[in-house]
Formats: structure tokens, sequence, C-alpha cells
């Protein structure tokens, strides 16, 4: 979701909800869909610390703060009755990059901003769409379009991209639920691929639970939690053609969200990652350094409505 980047795609709960008691024994919680003829529109933040630029000795903290709006719609397939398209347009985007003593920001809703080093690469993305399509358990079986956020050469590539942009679009819908539904408290085994940046990608397997119920807005909605422990040996582009070993240790994912019972889909979440990555010292290759990185992450469901009968997604 680096030259290390977190998934966004897998999210979790916000805190302000009250406890629902069940009467009686809990219905299933069934897995999230996108439902054809349903417009969706949801806003995703996050918070990433790195460090970039070793070069020596040398070692720069970024922190970049992000916030992406998506406007998704859900038609049944052309190409077949089980199948569902969903067309994904991002509608707008803000960012704030602090780089050592360096600071850029880009609001896709202020006409002057697109001026900005940040507003100069990535304004031409806003108002772009890509498209998945969705078998009956909702797993992505075809995308179309989404080459064109591939953004590379940029402080930004590891914390969005397309494989970002695809996660933040279909939140819950590949954490692995029973295709009949979970019972309170059961839980399972979800194989996660997490992208790492350009031609990186590891397999973390999640434990994932259905944790409780609550209100929301006088709405029932089950909270999902999950986790992964992340430990992996990667190799990383060091320079044109060159590679580097990498190690990630210490890393841990740790996320909820809740989704709305009577939409099927989730309303709110977030999630928390943090590592640490070893590799070799570019002053002195027998020695290893040792780099941090952390990433907050949330979203939301801003709005859900049916379309019109004639209304184009």
């Amino acid at each position: 979701m680096w030259s290390l980047s977190f998934p966004t795609g897998t999210l979790a709960a916000l805190a302000f909800s009250v406890a629902w008691p069940a009467a009686g024994a809990a219905e299933a919680l069934m897995p999230p869909a996108y439902l054809p003829g349903r417009e969706y529109v949801i806003r995703s933040t996050q918070h990433a610390e790195t460090v970039v630029g070793v070069s020596g000795e040398v070692q720069a903290k970024q922190v970049a703060d992000i916030e992406l709006e998506v406007r998704s719609v859900c038609q049944i397939s052309k190409t077949a009755a089980n199948l569902r398209d969903v067309a994904i347009e991002l509608t707008a985007m803000k960012m704030n990059v602090r780089l050592g003593g360096v600071e850029m920001s880009y609001d896709s809703r202020e006409p002057k901003s697109g001026e900005t080093v940040l507003g100069q690469t990535f304004r031409h993305l806003v108002g772009k769409s890509f498209s998945v399509t969705l078998d009956e358990a909702g797993a992505i079986v075809a995308t179309q379009g989404m080459e064109q956020f591939a953004v590379s050469d940029n402080l930004l590539a590891q914390q969005f991209g397309p494989e970002q942009l695809k996660q933040i679009a279909t939140p819950a819908l590949r954490l692995g639920f029973p295709a009949t539904g979970a019972a309170m408290g059961q839980g399972w085994k979800q194989e996660r691929e997490i992208s790492l940046g350009p031609d990186q990608k590891l397999v973390a397997s999640f434990d994932v639970r259905y944790a409780r119920d609550e209100l929301l807005e006088n709405r029932p909605h089950g909270v999902i939690e999950y986790g992964a422990n992340i430990d992996a040996d990667l190799q990383a582009a060091a320079g044109k053609d060159a590679k580097t070993n990498v190690q990630i240790r210490k890393g841990r994912l740790n996320g909820a969200m809740s989704i709305d019972k009577e939409l099927r889909f989730p309303r709110s979440g977030m999630a928390m990652s943090s590592m640490t990555m070893t590799l070799p010292n570019p002053a002195n290759p027998k020695e290893t350094i040792e780099l941090p990185a952390e990433q907050n992450m949330s979203f939301e469901l801003l709005s859900t409505r049916k379309l019109g009968l004639f209304e184009r997604p």
C-alpha cells in the first residue's frame, strides 16, 4: 500500500461508536459486496514516515500525508451476468510532503496548487478513471485503465500508485470472508499480497476475526479485526540495474473496520503498520543499517446511493 508502501486496501473501524447489544443469537455477518446500480464515495487518508535518500551516513526523514477521494459505480458486467464491473474515478487529491527541511503540498481543489512541484506531477490524475471486474466472491478478476495512474521517479511512488488506488476502492473485499457469512467471534486466516512499491510484493498471512457488533447512526454494524506479522527477504533496486538485499523485520500490521450490515459495505476503518528494513550500508557494504517505517491509514464511506434508471456512471 515503501519504496516500501503499506497496504491500503485493508483498514479499520473509527472510534465514534457505541456497543450494540444483540438480542439472542447474533445473525451472521455477510461478506461485504459492491451492489449493482449503486454509487459509493470513499475518502482515504494516510500518514507515512520513512527514512529515504541513504547515501553514506546521510539519511533524510520523509513524512507524507495523503488524502484521496474516489467515486465508485457498480454495474452488472456486460460480459457475464455473474460478474460486476466497478468504475472508479479519482475525484480529489490532497497531499503534504516533508523531506528533511523541504516541504511540498498539493490540493486538487485549489487551482493555483496545480503549479506546485507535486501539482505538476499529480494534477493530471484527478478526474481519471479505471475499472475492476469482480467475481461472485468479490475477487478482482480483471482491471482496465490502471496503467495511467503509474507515476515513477517521485517521492510519493511508495505511498501512491495503481495498487494503492485499487485497495482504497475495494476495502474489505479481500479479507477472505466465509461465503455464507461469519458468526460472532469466528476467526479465519487469509493470505494477502502486499505491494512494496514497483515490482516488489510479498504475501502475508492475516488473522481475521468478527469481533463484535455496534450501532452507528442507528444502523447495525459488524466490526472485523485483523493483523499480520511481516518478515521477508527481498531484493530492491539500488541503481539503474543493480539490486541490493533488503530484510524486513519487526513488521506488524493491525487493523479493523466497521461493516454496515444493511448495505453490506464497509462504513469506516483504520490500520497501523510498522517495520524495520535492514540493508547494506552504501558506505561500507560489510555493515548493515536499519531504516524504520511507519504508516497510519483510515477510510470513510462519505455517501452511497442508488443510481437513477437513466443515470450514467
